[in-house]
Formats: structure tokens, sequence, C-alpha cells
């Protein structure tokens, strides 16, 4: 779609910033890194749950402008980074899951049950996030195959084509 090509550029910009702000914003606010303290751990994925939804919007946004484009590289690209983040989102769903056990004996009582609903929003964000970037994965490796087909010159097997003559010159295509 040649009409929609100066619109790239600013798109793209707005797709990053929607992919990469919220990581930053996350690496901003549990700065600096503990990897080694459980709780740190757990608060900081679950802030990180919170900022998915904005990280695939990106996602949505520049494969959709790929596709308009008709640009296969870039929608490799997308769909390669959805990938990563799928094995990132199964990894993270899996260490979480252990960390929440682990530091829920260690919750006072009193607010062990405000602690548990936190914990599964968190999970269940998680989740339909990995679900979303794989469901991503598939869609964008669908189009791309969907494309290598549509680009292919026509077989020679798909057989003859027989015109059938019309009234006055306008012959109908019939595949036989």
């Amino acid at each position: 779609m040649r009409p929609f090509r100066h619109l790239s550029a600013p798109t793209y910009l707005v797709a990053f910033l929607f992919l990469f702000v919220p990581f930053l914003d996350l690496a901003v606010s549990v700065w600096p890194l503990q990897f080694g303290n459980l709780r740190w751990r757990v608060a900081m994925v679950g802030q990180l749950s919170g900022g998915l939804m904005t990280v695939f919007l990106g996602f949505l946004l520049a494969l959709a402008i790929a596709t308009v484009l008709d640009q296969p590289r870039m929608q490799r690209a997308i769909v390669a980074l959805c990938g990563l983040l799928a094995v990132a989102l199964r990894v993270i769903v899996g260490m979480f899951v252990l960390d929440i056990f682990q530091l829920r004996g260690s919750i006072r009582l009193e607010v062990r049950r405000a602690f548990d609903m936190i914990a599964v929003q968190a999970f269940i964000k998680l989740i339909l996030s990995l679900v979303g970037s794989v469901l991503f994965v598939i869609a964008g490796l669908r189009l791309t195959r969907d494309e290598q087909k549509a680009r292919r010159p026509r077989a020679a097997t798909d057989g003859p084509v027989v015109v059938v003559g019309g009234s006055r010159g306008s012959p109908a295509d019939v595949r036989g």
C-alpha cells in the first residue's frame, strides 16, 4: 500500500515506544537490581506483569504497519521478538511461582490474603501475556507464510486456462 509509506517512520516510533518504555519504567522502578533478594524478585515480576499490555499494543501496531507496508523482514523481526518474549515469559512464570511459594511462608497472616490475591493477579497477567506472545508468533508465521505463497508464480501444473467466448467480446475465464 503505497499511500501509507509516509506513516512508517512515526508509526514504528510509536510502536517502539510502546514496546520499550514499559521496560525502561520497570528498570527505573526496581533499581538497584537485586536478583538475590526474593522479595525484590516477586515485586519486580508483579510490576512487569502490569506493563505487558502496553508492550502487546506495540507489537500489534508494528506488525500491522509492517503488513500494510508489505515489509516481510520487519514482520519476521517482530515475530522473532515475540518469540523471545514468549521464552522469557515461560522462564519468568516458572520462577515467579517458585518465588511466591517460598515467600508466602514469611508473610504475616493478617496480610497473607492480600498477598495471595496480588500474586494470583500477577500470575494471570503473566499467563495471558505468555499466551498472547505465542499467538503473535503463530499469527506472524502464518502471515509471512501466506504472503510467500501469494508471491510465488503460478506453477504450470495449475492446468490450462480455457477461455469461453461471451457475448460481444466479453470472455469469461473458466479453469479447466
